[in-house]
């Protein structure tokens, strides 16, 4: 997202995306996966139903089918299912896919971009992998949480009280200008 397209969502919320970006620009993908995720399950989180309070696998298939979804480019290639067994693999195991019965049978997605080349770690898995542009993939994830804000107000009492929830004691990601020396600052 460039500059300030995402001044308008709220500061935590802004926070994750530009900590996401940073992680993109500096070739740290496997961590900007993984915020990824988490933003996705933070938003599933957001967008649940008033009195719920944890979030679960439907909550994040419904935010990704109601908010990410249409942004694909290639909207048939993987489901939230198959996207739901890759965050557990990825956030659970560090692994390449969710283990266990409920994520059988599932795709893997090999995020790509043209100047990483990556691997299947197994000729069975690339059996079942699909490939997807993780810049591509990392977009529909900006639209669709700036969709979810623009339908849902950030100050409804609901939205309001999980924000404040969420916020984290220390920030995610610090900007410290052109010149700094530390490895995730632009």
């Amino acid at each position: 997202m460039a500059g300030g397209d995402y001044m308008t969502l709220p500061p935590q919320i802004a926070e994750r995306i530009q900590a996401v970006d940073v992680r993109l620009d500096r070739y740290c993908l496997g961590s900007a996966i993984k915020l990824i995720y988490c933003l996705v399950d933070e938003m599933a989180f957001l967008s649940m139903a008033p009195g719920r309070r944890e979030n679960t696998q439907g909550d994040f298939e419904d935010f990704f089918n109601s908010y990410i979804r249409q942004h694909l480019a290639d909207q048939d290639i993987f489901d939230a299912k198959d996207l739901y067994a890759m965050r557990c693999g990825t956030l659970h195991s560090g692994g390449w896919r969710g283990q266990g019965p409920r994520h059988a049978g599932r795709r893997n997605i090999k995020w790509s971009r043209p100047d990483v080349a990556t691997a299947c770690p197994s000729q069975e898995d690339c059996a079942s992998t699909v490939n997807y542009p993780l810049d591509d993939f990392w977009k529909a994830v900006r639209r669709g949480v700036c969709g979810f804000f623009a339908s849902k107000a950030p100050g409804t009492p609901v939205i309001a009280e999980r924000l404040m929830a969420s916020m984290w004691f220390m920030p995610m990601c610090r900007y410290a200008g052109p010149n700094a020396t530390d490895g995730l600052a632009r």
